[in-house]
């Protein structure tokens, strides 16, 4: 079996750009309990939520939710190997999610890269409605090109457009 974060030996599978994949309530459910679990899990090791755009619980269950598609996505057995942000999320890359009610507010969202965040592919998944969207991807390097100069700069982070990301697949890094 694949480790989760891992990349893959035969690379990316996905293609093109604004990947779905849709969710069965079940599998929405077991990610919402992993996610859950993580948060607590998290809690008790004192590690700090870096989460910007949602605050705590909801942050690592959209995340988990996230995970669950892109492991179906790109083929990979999902497993909660307990995350500690120092490997990939998945398949290699690093994967952000965000949630919202409705195409009009996914189409907005940004992908973000932290100072701390280590170097490496970066996926952005778009939650809503029991579909998982990928727009694309970014090399944080490229992504972070300026550092404070850069025009996605806003103080806290790298904010990255959906426009400025990469259809799929990744490079296998």
């Amino acid at each position: 079996m694949t480790r989760l974060g891992a990349p893959l030996a035969q690379g990316c599978p996905l293609v093109g750009r604004d990947v779905r994949v849709e969710l069965t309530e079940a599998q929405i459910l077991a990610a919402v309990q992993i996610g859950v679990r993580r948060h607590f899990r998290a809690k008790g090791a004192g590690w700090p939520d870096r989460v910007a755009t949602h605050s705590g619980l909801l942050g690592d269950v959209v995340g988990a939710i996230g995970e669950f598609a892109l492991c179906l996505a790109v083929g990979v057995e999902w497993v909660d190997e307990g995350y500690t942000g120092a490997t990939p999320d998945v398949a290699g890359a690093y994967l952000r999610t965000t949630n919202g009610d409705s195409p009009e507010i996914l189409k907005g969202r940004h992908l973000l890269i932290r100072p701390p965040d280590p170097s490496g592919v970066y996926v952005l998944g778009l939650y809503g409605r029991r579909v998982v969207t990928f727009p694309g991807w970014i090399m944080s390097d490229a992504a972070i090109l300026g550092g404070t100069q850069s025009p996605w700069w806003r103080g806290d982070a790298w904010w990255i457009p959906q426009t400025a990301l990469g259809a799929f697949p990744w490079p296998t890094v």
